[in-house]
């Protein structure tokens, strides 16, 4: 009897989360499969035949992670108008997440995942440098629409903006998990918006 496609989709979907919260508990270096088969409720046999090895099952957890920040960087840009109300969209979003249930778990995958690719040059660690690479460049192209809108000083370099920006995020992202969420993200965000808001020519502030 042939076993449904959906059947085994949401059942690679179920250990991809498991293999997240190993991941997150243990490091990605040090979980192994034995450690998300048990967490999932598999031997690692039957886990070996939704995933060929460990490095298959990351790439699936950050491909997933990846997707989902795409998705909800396009939802925070359609619509919006201006260059400058997406990009406070997308600050709004950003933050947000900073109010999820599972925000301390992702920030410290995001993290160890970034040590674990500094130290093993892979394909793991060229996924994790793409996700950034990509969020620098959407944010980098906003702000180049937003100074030929102009809304933001045309002296200012776009890419720099763009790191600026991002690390602020990873940092306060660093920072959240350090102090276990006890943080006032809100205000970091009003203040940060406010910084973004000064590098507007005088005649478009306000």
């Amino acid at each position: 009897m042939k076993v449904p496609q959906a059947y085994l989709d949401a059942r690679a979907d179920e250990i991809r989360t498991a293999a997240l919260r190993v991941f997150v508990l243990k490091g990605v270096e040090q979980a192994t499969m034995q450690d998300i088969a048990a967490e999932v409720g598999l031997s690692p046999g039957a886990l070996y035949r939704y995933y060929p090895g460990k490095e298959q099952l990351v790439q699936a957890v950050f491909s997933f992670c990846h997707e989902q920040n795409r998705e909800h960087m396009q939802a925070a840009l359609e619509g919006r108008g201006s260059p400058r109300a997406a990009l406070f969209s997308l600050g709004r979003l950003v933050w947000d997440r900073f109010r999820d249930p599972a925000a301390l778990e992702q920030f410290t995958l995001n993290i160890d995942a970034a040590l674990s690719a500094a130290r093993h040059p892979d394909a793991l660690a060229e996924q994790v440098r793409g996700l950034h690479r990509g969020v620098v460049e959407q944010l980098a192209e906003l702000a180049r629409a937003a100074q030929a809108n102009g809304e933001l000083a045309p002296d200012i370099d776009a890419r720099a903006f763009a790191l600026t920006i991002v690390a602020c995020v990873d940092g306060l992202r660093l920072l959240f998990v350090e102090f276990e969420g006890e943080l006032d993200t809100e205000g970091v965000y009003e203040t940060l918006g406010r910084m973004v808001g000064a590098l507007a020519p005088a005649a478009t502030k306000g």
